[in-house]
């Protein structure tokens, strides 16, 4: 349910991908392969937590999430770092990546939070690793100065 809530914010629709989820794990479950016995529980979380990203994209997909309002440009491509205070919880870190974009939100999740690539990314989200690349941005961006207005 957690994985499903960072890509859809009303708990009904994040259950029915929960639901959805759960459908394609147990049907598809012979194709899951263990390499590493020894890490099962791990590689298995990390499958049906891709399985449930991806349910939950082909959902918003399907709802035809809101455009963006502003052009893309690739003055919007860099890397950024913030170093944050011990005194901030991963609640109030949730709480800013909240805020965000839908667009910026999912793409900032997928690549920071889910490890997908920008290629990745392009193709579950149905834009161009480009889009993605300046998604992220504009999402670092953005929560350096909700960050710094919290800090404040």
């Amino acid at each position: 349910m957690g994985v499903a809530l960072r890509y859809v914010s009303d708990r009904d629709t994040a259950g029915m991908v929960v639901n959805d989820s759960f459908l394609k794990i147990f049907g598809n479950l012979d194709t899951f392969e263990c390499r590493d016995p020894d890490n099962f529980n791990k590689l298995l979380k990390g499958w049906m937590a891709k399985i449930t990203v991806r349910t939950a994209l082909n959902e918003i997909r399907k709802k035809k999430a809101s455009s963006l309002e502003e052009p893309l440009t690739d003055e919007h491509h860099g890397h950024f770092s913030v170093l944050l205070p011990d005194n901030l919880h991963i609640e109030n870190v949730w709480d800013l990546i909240n805020n965000l974009n839908p667009k910026y939100r999912r793409v900032f999740t997928l690549y920071e939070v889910e490890g997908f690539n920008h290629e990745e990314i392009a193709e579950l989200m149905g834009i161009t690793a480009s889009s993605s690349r300046v998604y992220l941005a504009r999402a670092k961006e953005r929560l350096k100065m909700l960050y710094r207005t919290l800090m404040v």
